[in-house]
């Protein structure tokens, strides 16, 4: 790609930048709603397929794979995904943010 690096800035360059073996090591997470998309999965019976069938019924493509990398904070969610995923799974987007202790 570039010889010299990336030349954007850090907050700048897609997360996916950064290795995965440095992101499970305690380094950058990139989205904060993982924890409370599995919570409210797995309290819904659902398996991620599941919900991943559930979020293209919305109009929202993420395979099963992309649901473990947003449960497991290393895949950023959008703002459309946000809303889908919560109406999905049942909750409001400011539990899934953690704003909200109701849900």
């Amino acid at each position: 790609m570039f010889p010299f690096g990336n030349p954007l800035p850090a907050f700048l360059q897609y997360p996916s930048a950064v290795p995965i073996a440095e992101q499970s090591k305690g380094g950058t997470l990139v989205n904060a709603v993982g924890p409370r998309v599995r919570q409210a999965r797995l309290a819904s019976g659902l398996t991620q397929s599941a919900l991943a069938a559930r979020l293209e019924v919305r109009g929202i493509k993420i395979d099963r794979a992309g649901v473990a990398k947003i449960e497991g904070r290393f895949r950023q969610v959008s703002d459309t995904e946000l809303l889908a995923l919560a109406d999905a799974l049942g909750v409001s987007p400011g539990w899934l943010l953690q704003a909200d202790t109701a849900k």
